[in-house]
């Protein structure tokens, strides 16, 4: 699939992605955030370990990249909700739209709204995100 820069991207285009909440993923958020909730990679209430939430979110970040060219992206704001534990192991669903495509203060901003699906049906994250296509630190610089 030809990928195009998401700065071009129109209200409506769709993402999707398909995964599985691996030991690997998760072990490397926690290496690379220092994150390390012993919920992660031992016994949890839920009965094994489970993944870190902003992990998930940040999947919904990975997921644009399958579609869109992202390089000098900027992630400006998210707002998420999340629904329960997600188990490592768990096969992920993500599915993501774009809302808005619009220009604030001379700069482009792309709305996108994501959520995430267990195996079995379960929403797991429900999140919207604002983003600058292409970052620059604005007139003159």
């Amino acid at each position: 699939m030809q990928r195009i820069f998401l700065g071009h991207a129109r209200v409506g285009d769709e993402v999707e992605m398909r995964y599985e909440m691996t030991s690997e993923l998760v072990d490397q958020y926690v290496r690379t955030t220092g994150d390390c909730n012993p919920w992660y990679t031992g016994h949890s209430p839920f009965g094994g370990p489970v993944a870190p939430p902003v992990l998930i979110c940040m999947q919904h970040s990975m997921m644009l990249s399958e579609k869109f060219l992202s390089r000098g992206r900027m992630l400006i704001s998210t707002d998420a909700s999340y629904s329960g534990p997600v188990l490592v192991g768990a096969t992920i669903i993500a599915k993501g739209r774009i809302v808005a495509n619009y220009i604030k203060r001379d700069r482009q901003y792309i709305d996108m709204e994501a959520e995430s699906w267990s195996g079995d049906g379960r929403l797991l994250i429900r999140d919207r995100r604002s983003y600058l296509p292409k970052y620059s630190k604005g007139r003159g610089e």
